[in-house]
């Protein structure tokens, strides 16, 4: 917790300053549910730092988690056992927090996706709540701890539809099969509380909700894999039902690199003790609740039950019996059906389910009259801690790892802001792959620059003309992309020589060949920045060209100073916007050197008329371009238009803050 190593955990793979932690998540629409929380975090980074910081805000999302779960542990167990005096209450809900707590899952997502998990959490706790307020009455706090609940939640976009969703459905299904009138009736009897509940939860999250809404309906909430059966079929592959009740069915990210796999085993002797262990805690737990035939006639029993198997079932993916096809077809088909591709994310229901009936056998042995009760309540309070061992003798699949930020980084950074104009680019060579000591910290660490990424076409292209030798394509191509700094990375882990060698030979072949056209301007361990000492253009013109085929875009390359297209001026008029005049013999490609962004756009003015407005393409798949199919002296102007969902942001994050000061009053009132 308090060394000076960042500690790097989930998808990212890499260290991330805590700016950059909340920027990655912030640029797409459907991270906004995680500002309140995000908002923690940026507070522990101005005490704490951002090391620190980053720590703390995992333990604390964690944390939260647990007091979650153990509040709804605890409402359900009351519902189950109306004589459970509050302090054993308390006791048996710790219990099965624990068990969520220190399970293979758990432990794994914690460190590999913590929102997952805060989700799952806030899911199980807002079904309580719901229960609650259909036997309870109605307060002004609840509406709020709901508000809060539904954003963590969607804090994890998948969650809202295999978590709570999934458990409202077994709810409400449970409850029409065992208590159909007497349930309809109380829903029935409340329809204004929860109806005014249902318009106050959407504007206190409407800052989330109008955005997330306006991309589901554009079509654009789709995912960066592609929808094929192969996609689904291969995280299902630990599809079994055993390995769902052991809670390890999950894809081995790192099946290549076999020293960071788990282990899943203990041995005593020649005994292989966890496989079988690990199914000891829920042979316990099924044998206390079904030798109890009253208890299983309890409507809250019977739906954890019903949950319980239909999870396991949905934990298997596409290996699921019965239903296997169907999972599969959902995901092709259905228009969120992406959601569930990973068939592991959806055994968190499964955990849920076992901790609950975990602190109900909790319960159950301390009223049998049997021998060794406290010996045999003992052991069962210690299984979560076999149960969940394993998964902390590996390194989480690759998941879990310190790491020291360059402190070259920081200097290097410091120059680049200094110096760089907005109308320039910089360029980290090569992008970040696993042979670098930092991956991909230095571009994430200039994103607010404006740092290019290249496609694999390009990278494999600037890496053939270095090997070539070819300086003045490499110029041209740089002049081009409107790049003023080329950043050379040696930060090499030797351990990979053998896996990326052509590689190594490239970057001994660059720090040989950027001093032939570009001058170096600042040098450190790790990092050498190249400066282009050309005229460095923003806008560039070309007349032949392919649209929408990226090989014929390489030829453009050769071509970009060869056009029959002259820019007179060029005229910055704003934070992100430019005004160009030129004249034009036949239609070109107007290119415009920035990271590609779908939201530039050209306005083409002709003799002072607006004729047309064009939007960016994408050009080499690294900066815009703009097809201008006019002719004459013409006036274009560059302008940056935000996707609809931004807008949305704004006026949402008003109407929210609005609801939250009403809300305030009439509780202060």
């Amino acid at each position: 917790m308090f060394s000076s190593s960042i500690l790097i955990h989930g998808d990212f793979r890499y260290g991330l300053s805590v700016k950059e932690h909340i920027y990655h998540h912030l640029k797409e629409a459907y991270q906004l549910p995680k500002i309140p929380f995000l908002f923690i975090l940026y507070l522990l980074s101005k005490v704490f730092g951002d090391i620190l910081a980053e720590k703390l805000f995992t333990v604390i999302i964690l944390f939260l988690s647990l007091i979650w779960v153990y509040l709804a542990h605890k409402y359900f167990l009351s519902k189950v056992f109306s004589e459970l005096r509050n302090g054993f209450l308390s006791f048996c809900a710790f219990a099965g927090t624990i068990v969520f707590l220190f399970n293979p899952w758990t432990i794994n997502k914690t460190h590999h996706h913590y929102w997952l998990v805060f989700a799952l959490a806030a899911s199980y706790l807002m079904l309580a709540k719901i229960d609650e307020l259909l036997h309870n009455s109605l307060s002004i706090k609840k509406i709020l701890f709901l508000s809060l609940l539904f954003s963590a939640v969607a804090s994890a976009v998948q969650a809202i539809i295999i978590y709570l969703g999934f458990m409202l459905l077994i709810y409400l299904v449970t409850n029409l099969i065992i208590d159909r009138t007497k349930f309809l009736t109380e829903i029935y009897s409340k329809r204004k509380s929860l109806l005014f509940i249902l318009i106050f939860i959407f504007l206190l999250n409407t800052f989330w909700l109008m955005p997330f809404l306006s991309i589901i309906f554009e079509g654009k909430a789709t995912p960066n894999y592609p929808i094929e059966p192969q996609n689904v079929n291969f995280l299902s592959k630990g599809g079994n039902i055993l390995f769902v009740l052991q809670a390890i069915n999950a894809w081995p990210w790192a099946e290549n690199c076999l020293s960071a796999l788990t282990d899943y085993t203990l041995f005593f002797l020649p005994l292989s003790l966890w496989k079988t262990i690990s199914i000891v805690l829920l042979f316990i737990i099924s044998f206390c609740i079904l030798k109890n035939k009253d208890l299983i006639k309890n409507k809250y029993i019977s739906f954890f039950i019903i949950l319980f198997l239909t999870s396991v079932l949905f934990s298997c993916g596409t290996k699921a019996p019965f239903i296997g096809k169907l999972y599969e077809w959902i995901f092709l088909n259905m228009p969120l059906g992406w959601v569930i591709r990973d068939p592991y994310k959806n055994t968190g229901v499964v955990i849920i389910c076992i901790a609950f009936f975990y602190s109900v056998s909790i319960y159950l042995l301390f009223q049998q009259k049997i021998q060794f009760k406290i010996l045999l309540i003992t052991c069962l309070l210690f299984l979560p801690f076999i149960w969940g061992w394993p998964i902390l003798t590996g390194d989480l699949n690759g998941h879990l790892k310190f790491l020291t930020y360059p402190k070259d980084l920081d200097k290097c950074l410091n120059y680049l802001q200094k110096n760089n104009k907005s109308n320039y680019s910089i360029l980290w060579y090569p992008k970040g792959k696993p042979i670098f000591f930092y991956h991909d910290i230095p571009e994430l660490s200039s994103s607010s620059l404006n740092t290019l990424s290249l496609t694999p076409e390009i990278d494999f292209y600037i890496e053939t003309l270095i090997k070539k030798g070819d300086i003045e394509a490499l110029r041209r191509l740089f002049n081009l992309l409107g790049v003023k700094y080329v950043i050379l990375r040696t930060d090499l882990n030797p351990y990979y020589r053998q896996f990326y060698s052509s590689l190594f030979t490239t970057i001994k072949k660059a720090k040989i060949l950027f001093p032939k056209t570009l001058r170096i301007s600042y040098n450190s361990e790790n990092f050498t920045i190249f400066e282009n000492p050309s005229s460095v253009r923003i806008f560039h013109l070309i007349n032949n060209f392919v649209l929408d085929s990226s090989p014929y875009f390489l030829e453009m390359v050769k071509i970009a100073e060869n056009n029959l297209t002259t820019i007179t001026s060029v005229k910055k008029s704003g934070f992100r916007k430019w005004e160009i005049s030129l004249y034009s013999h036949n239609p070109f490609l107007l290119v415009f050197s920035k990271p590609f962004d779908r939201a530039w756009r050209a306005a083409i003015y002709k003799d002072n008329k607006l004729v047309d407005q064009e939007r960016a393409l994408s050009i080499l798949g690294i900066v815009n371009g703009f097809y201008i199919p006019y002719r004459g002296k013409l006036s274009i102007k560059i302008y940056y238009c935000p996707a609809i969902w931004y807008i949305l942001f704004k006026i949402g994050a008003v109407i929210s803050v609005l609801s939250f000061l009403y809300i305030v009053y009439r509780i202060v009132s």
